[in-house]
């Protein structure tokens, strides 16, 4: 990945790419529950943020409560998601540990998400915008999209919450496992 976009990657994504990730996700949404997505067109970037929460927030509350088929969801959302980090990481050519989290970073603040990559390598993520609107439950369904994302950004890695805000706690903890490379 070329050095000047990983350093300028940390600070600012252009506006239009942030709308257009956000809508993505959105559409990722409302694949995974076979749901008709909100309308989009036309939103400011903080818009598109709120109706990613109001409706990911509707659309899986409403599976939960009424017996929707959960696996085919999370499924979905994991596996959609895992595109969409594997079609950023061709994209950019994301080769490293350190490119991985550097985006990944750059991706949540886009989201509202507050990441800190403490020296353990462990993520601390102290505000999340979501956490306003979301149950634990709901923020669990919608961490399959957290999960596969990362998957197809590091190229296998597996993402794992230690805890989470929603479920009251201070902040959310998570480690990234990187796939290990065999001897070749």
């Amino acid at each position: 990945m070329n050095p000047f976009l990983l350093a300028v990657g940390k600070f600012w994504v252009p506006p239009p790419i942030r709308k257009l990730v956000l809508k993505r996700i959105i559409t990722i949404v409302a694949s995974a529950g076979a749901w008709d997505p909100p309308l989009t067109r036309g939103l400011s970037e903080k818009h598109l943020r709120k109706q990613l929460a109001l409706f990911s927030n509707a659309r899986i509350g409403q599976a939960l409560s009424f017996g929707g088929d959960l696996p085919t969801i999370e499924n979905r959302l994991y596996l959609e998601s895992r595109k969409l980090g594997a079609e950023i990481r061709t994209r950019l050519n994301i080769r490293t540990e350190e490119e991985v989290f550097s985006v990944s970073q750059a991706m949540y603040k886009l989201l509202g998400i507050d990441m800190i990559i403490a020296e353990n390598r462990e993520i601390i993520i102290p505000h999340c915008y979501f956490s306003g609107y979301f149950s634990p439950d709901i923020c669990r369904v919608m961490g399959k999209i957290d999960a596969g994302f990362v998957a197809g950004l590091s190229g296998g890695g597996t993402l794992l919450f230690k805890y989470r805000i929603t479920e009251g706690r201070e902040c959310c903890r998570a480690y990234l496992c990187f796939e290990e490379k065999g001897n070749e």
